[in-house]
């Protein structure tokens, strides 16, 4: 009787993870427990209706009971909670801890990228970045679990994979381990829906490509629905970061524009281009960035201007020496146009 019980309690305390089911619990099969206190203080913790007081309670069991059977499941509200109470320093907590458990848990990986990459750009800390990195490729690495169906695993990649990719980009370059976005994985992504931008944004950002751009692999990606933009922005792997060619131009995002003047101190730094990643699974915005990297042996401060939505904006932001970041321009549904860089000092 309490197993079926606990199953019950087990499905309310996880009700809130429905509404992004690629991202849910992993471990969906029934638990026992079989203390009654343990079972208890269960029950208690996660019918705390407060995320405050559910986080405080939740890892309050955790310490009393740290082998738990449901040690994993408590975790995995845990992220959510924190996330809701937007604590990304206990969220980056919970999982980690979750991974330690289960390191191919895509949800924990997922939000560990999100977490490190923002530190990354906001601190330009060199760890952050790299752990953000790092994480990515594990992201990349993870093989579909056999409780998740097909449909939803396309759908988490279609999020996850741009994410990760542009986390990679922000560590130390490219190691013969990192794993290689081939024509399958194109191909994966445009099957799963994924709108032009949004492919061509993992493919810009991946830092370690093996496509096969021959004939019989042309041919391939147009038999499999790959369209002639995406194939274009594939075959621009090797050139440098440049206004988008004429058959790019269904694409929204646009291309950094190079300095406007040549003594305007800007020499030693690149554009790398403007980027478009969503700001989550299934969250209808974008955020749109520019990679800057510093060839420079010091610090420098870049000034880029754009057109925001009809209205001139700028930004200054702070580059370390040798560093790459991805400089914020907007968060909206509309990219950013007539993007520039004016001064660097």
């Amino acid at each position: 009787m309490k197993k079926l019980v606990f199953a019950s309690v087990m499905a309310l305390a996880t009700i809130s993870l429905v509404s992004v089911p690629t991202l849910r619990a992993q471990d969906s099969d029934q638990i026992t427990i079989k203390d009654q206190g343990e079972f208890d203080a269960y029950v208690t913790a996660s019918s705390q209706s407060s995320p405050r007081a559910k986080a405080a309670a939740l890892e309050s069991f955790l310490q009393r009971y740290p082998e738990s059977a449901v040690k994993k499941l408590v975790l995995d509200v845990l992220v959510d909670t924190y996330q809701s109470l937007n604590d990304h320093d206990n969220a980056l907590s919970a999982a980690s801890r979750l991974l330690q458990l289960d390191p191919n848990n895509m949800k924990a990986i997922y939000t560990s990228v999100v977490i490190k990459k923002r530190q990354c750009t906001e601190t330009q800390d060199a760890q952050a970045c790299n752990d953000a990195a790092a994480l990515g490729q594990e992201g990349l690495a993870v093989t579909k679990p056999a409780n998740v169906s097909a449909e939803d695993w396309k759908k988490l990649i279609g999020s996850a994979y741009p994410i990760f990719r542009s986390a990679i980009a922000l560590g130390q370059p490219t190691s013969p381990a990192t794993p290689k976005m081939t024509n399958d994985e194109v191909i994966q992504l445009v099957s799963a829906g994924l709108s032009e931008q949004v492919v061509a944004t993992s493919i810009r950002h991946a830092s370690n490509k093996g496509f096969d751009l021959t004939t019989t692999g042309l041919i391939a990606l147009k038999k499999a629905g790959v369209s002639d933009a995406l194939i274009a922005v594939m075959q621009e792997r090797d050139a440098p970061a440049q206004a988008a060619p004429a058959s790019e131009a269904s694409l929204p995002a646009p291309a950094l524009a190079p300095p406007s003047a040549p003594d305007n101190g800007c020499s030693d730094i690149d554009f790398m281009g403007v980027f478009q990643e969503q700001v989550g699974p299934g969250v209808p915005a974008w955020i749109y960035t520019a990679t800057i990297r510093n060839r420079a042996t010091y610090a420098k401060e870049v000034d880029i201007e754009y057109v925001k939505n009809g209205q001139a904006a700028k930004g200054t932001f702070n580059v370390g020496a040798g560093q790459k970041i991805n400089a914020q321009l907007d968060l909206n549904n509309n990219p950013p146009t007539n993007v520039r860089m004016t001064a660097c000092r």
